[in-house]
């Protein structure tokens, strides 16, 4: 008789999930740490160029610094094909001997050019995926400085990284 009760108990037993759900609840959390960790979202508070009609303004001026490996390049050109100003301006040496970013000359070339053409506020920004971003942000505060009875220069900057570079 002990027999046929004992097997009717074991029957009647529920399987024990507690432990199970434990396990996978702190494995999911674990997971989306992880996974966390490794996505970095930053965000860069650019303006996006604006759509024309395609017609194409020939007095229309832009200007654009493009960063390259070892100096920046200053361009202001009129219309599409019409360059006013090119100016490649070098690294030069730092007090500790490394080759840095020219921001001064740059500002420099800017400053003339803005006063030279009569310019927007708005310029175009192209680096490679390689600068380091204490690079963009020193371009970005050369080329948006405030002069005194000149204003701002360009602070209206839009980003291009060029990722195949």
């Amino acid at each position: 008789m002990s027999r046929k009760r004992r097997h009717s108990e074991e029957m009647g037993e529920e399987l024990n999930l507690v432990p199970y759900m434990d396990i996978m609840v702190n494995l999911v959390l674990f997971m989306l740490v992880n996974i966390t960790s490794f996505l970095s979202f930053t965000i860069l508070n650019t303006s996006i160029p604006a759509i024309g009609d395609g017609g194409g303004d020939d007095k229309s001026l832009s200007a654009r610094v493009d960063v390259e490996s070892g100096s920046y390049k200053f361009v202001v050109t009129q219309g599409a094909d019409k360059v006013l100003v090119s100016s490649v301006i070098p690294k030069i040496n730092n007090e500790d001997g490394e080759k840095v970013y020219d921001t001064q000359s740059l500002l420099q070339a800017a400053t003339s050019a803005k006063q030279k053409y009569s310019m927007g506020e708005q310029i175009l920004l192209n680096m490679s995926a390689k600068v380091k971003y204490e690079d963009l942000v020193a371009t970005m505060d050369a080329v948006a400085e405030t002069k005194p009875g000149l204003g701002d220069l360009f602070i209206e900057p839009t980003l291009n990284i060029l990722w195949g570079s």
